[in-house]
Order: structure tokens, then sequence, then C-alpha cells
């Protein structure tokens, strides 16, 4: 029997917006779609010329039937098919990620690809409200909450139920990336969410700690909630997402401001 085929939601494709050799590989979060960082993207495209690609994973912006039949290895496979994707093209990469999509950035540096830079943006290297599913097995999916944003006009596409085994491999996905922490030593610019709900502000102190990059930075942000790329500090995001990589690239491919 042929797998089932689900619909994308519309707003919820991949994007991918052409420009120079130097590539940014955006990753989205656990429950989210590329609509979560379309603005980001598009921002840093224009301000920097560079190609940018943000996939959209396995499972997600479809039904909580997909996530349901997810592992995470499915999102980490998804993340490293859109790297070579943009290698075809690209001289050298940078790669950012929200929440999950921060720890499956982590997990591809540390696994030795060639990553220029690294960003992320209210990484979850531990969700306290999941950690009670981590032995669970019934009932099949529970109510997600509200996607966890301060700004009244942003809102998130996003499933109303969540798998209790995508909960599952989400935090398989986070031990694993915790014991590969001390392997990555690119750049690295991390940014952390003071009023964050869903992830402690704290996991990015832990990051900053254990990863053996020579340059790396912590950006605290005062007034965005957790899904930051869609909140009221979005423009301080990228323009210090801008000068990370106009200051580790290896080509002088910017747009004059």
């Amino acid at each position: 029997m042929s797998p089932t085929r689900y619909s994308v939601i519309e707003g919820a494709e991949t994007i991918f917006l052409k420009g120079s050799h130097i590539g940014i590989l955006v990753c989205h979060g656990f429950m989210g779609t590329p609509q979560s960082v379309v603005e980001f993207s598009r921002q840093i495209h224009e301000l920097t010329g560079c190609t940018v690609l943000a996939p959209r994973l396995k499972g997600h912006g479809t039904c909580e039937a997909d996530l349901h039949q997810c592992t995470h290895h499915d999102w980490f496979n998804d993340l490293v098919q859109a790297f070579h994707f943009l290698k075809h093209s690209c001289q050298s990469i940078f790669i950012a990620g929200q929440s999950m999509g921060a720890i499956l950035a982590l997990n591809l540096a540390a696994k030795g690809f060639a990553v220029q830079g690294i960003i992320t943006i209210n990484a979850a290297l531990s969700v306290p409200g999941y950690e009670c599913f981590r032995h669970q097995e019934i009932p099949t999916y529970i109510r997600e909450q509200t996607p966890d944003i301060r700004h009244p006009i942003f809102e998130e596409i996003t499933y109303d139920h969540v798998p209790i085994s995508a909960i599952k491999e989400l935090l398989k996905l986070i031990d694993e990336t915790k014991d590969q922490l001390t392997k990555i030593n690119c750049p690295a610019l991390l940014i952390k969410s003071y009023n964050d709900h869903v992830v402690p502000h704290e996991n990015t102190d832990v990051i900053w700690e254990a990863i053996k990059s020579k340059e790396k930075r912590i950006i605290s942000l005062e007034k965005s909630y957790h899904v930051a790329t869609l909140d009221c500090e979005l423009s301080e995001i990228v323009l210090n997402v801008c000068s990370f990589i106009k200051h580790n690239s290896v080509q002088a491919a910017f747009h004059p401001n």
C-alpha cells in the first residue's frame, strides 16, 4: 500500500529566495512551518542578497496524522537534503533555526557539515511542558497551547493538537543534541527571549557554555516571546543576523546600504 499523501496548508510551503553564492538555511520549529520564518527570510534576503532556503519539515504544515507518523530522523534528513540543495549553488552556508529548528541546526553543525556560522533563536534544549509525556503512550493526541507570541497581529500556522509520539521524538532529538554540543566550533550567534513561555531562556546559556566556538555571542530580547521571528523585535533579530553573516562571510556578496 502506498503511503498517504497529505495536502500542504496554504502559506506553509517551503521558501526559496535565489540570491548570491552565500546561502542561508532557515529551519522552523516543532509544530510550525516556514510561515513562521517567512518575514525573517525575506528581510535577510533583501538586506544581504544571499540565497535563502526555509524547508517545510516532514509532518508539518499538513495535519496531525502526518506528524504522528514522523521521527526526528525524518526532520534531520529534511534539513540535510536542504543543505545539499543549497550546496549546488552556494559556496558557503549559514544555518539559522528557531526552537526545534535551532536544535536541528546545532545537530547539523555538530555532525561535521561545512557550516560557515550558526544562528539559534530560542533553542529548545529543554521543553519542560513536554517532559511529562516522555514515557506516556496515551492519549494519541493532546491539545496544544496557543503559539507563544506577544505581538497581537501575528499568528502562526500550526495544529490544534500534537501527537504524543511526535513529542517523544522531539525529546529524543534534544537528548541526542545535548551530547553533540562540544563538537561545534563554527561562529555562533545565539538569540534568546527573556519572556519565553515555552523553553527556558537559560537553554541558550547552556549552549554558549558547551560549544567550542571561538566566536560566539548571545543576544537577549526583552519583549518577544517564544516565536520571536513572528514577534515585536524581528527587526532587531534581522539586523544582528545580517551583521553576523556579513562579518563571517568569505565573500563580499552584499548589497550596498
